[in-house]
């Protein structure tokens, strides 16, 4: 791929995320998944009862409670930002990067599903 048409893809993308966030457009889907990761830092619980039911038909709160045990980073998110967005109607892909209390940083997906509202049905670090 030329330089220029590397620079012209970056800058289109850009321009639709600052659109997309500057309209709103996928406002209730970034409010969703800060208060999902907001809550997970003090109430895996809490953060369990806001998933998707769709998340739930495939993790028990059990098997959250094993994962953040064993990767404790995923309760410690202090920013998520988010560049690329996939909407298909009721299901929406965020695609980003994830900062952790410690400073490092790493790229994200989380997955949500619009039932009631916006819930997270899934993510990944590291992807």
């Amino acid at each position: 791929m030329s330089r220029l048409f590397t620079k012209a893809l970056v800058g289109a993308t850009l321009t639709s995320t600052l659109l997309l966030s500057s309209c709103g457009l996928f406002k209730d889907q970034k409010a969703a998944t800060d208060e999902f990761f907001d809550v997970l830092s003090s109430d895996i619980s809490a953060a369990y009862e806001m998933t998707a039911p769709e998340f739930k038909e495939i993790t028990s709160l059990e098997e959250l409670e094993s994962f953040i045990a064993t990767y404790p980073e995923t309760a410690d998110v202090v920013d998520l930002r988010f560049t690329n967005m996939d909407v298909d109607g009721d299901y929406t892909e965020l695609y980003g990067t994830v900062t952790y209390r410690e400073g490092w940083s790493e790229s994200v997906g989380v997955y949500l599903y619009l039932s009631d509202m916006w819930r997270v049905g899934g993510f990944e670090m590291g992807i």
